[in-house]
This record gives structure tokens, sequence and C-alpha cells, in this order.
């Protein structure tokens, strides 16, 4: 992985890191969502499930419903 994503996993916590390294193959939507959605609520995934954001355009696709 490039130096930037090696820095930005240096900010997420232990429990989500392997996720967003699968997202960031490229080859994992599933991950990549995951990872998209607990970064924006804040890598909490009880907010996550309570996401009532329906102008995001993940929003039916987001994990921890």
């Amino acid at each position: 992985m490039n130096d930037r994503i090696e820095k930005r996993l240096n900010d997420i916590p232990v429990a989500y890191k392997n996720h967003y390294r699968k997202a960031m193959t490229g080859k994992n939507r599933p991950a990549a969502v995951k990872s998209f959605c607990l970064e924006c609520m804040g890598w909490q995934r009880t907010e996550v499930a309570k996401c009532d954001s329906v102008a995001c355009p993940l929003f039916l696709y987001r994990p921890y419903k």
C-alpha cells in the first residue's frame, strides 16, 4: 500500500483496519461501503445503524442496519 494509505491506517481503530485494507484493494465493495459508513459516523457501529441520511447514495447499502 502507498504511504498515504498507511498513514491513514494510523487513525483507524484496530477493529476496522482490515475492512479498510480490503476496501483499498479495489476488489471488495462491501468492505468499501462499511469503511465509508464507519468513517462517516466516527467509527461507531451503533451510529451507522442509526444513520438517517437518506440523501447519502450509500444509505440503502449501509451495514449494521
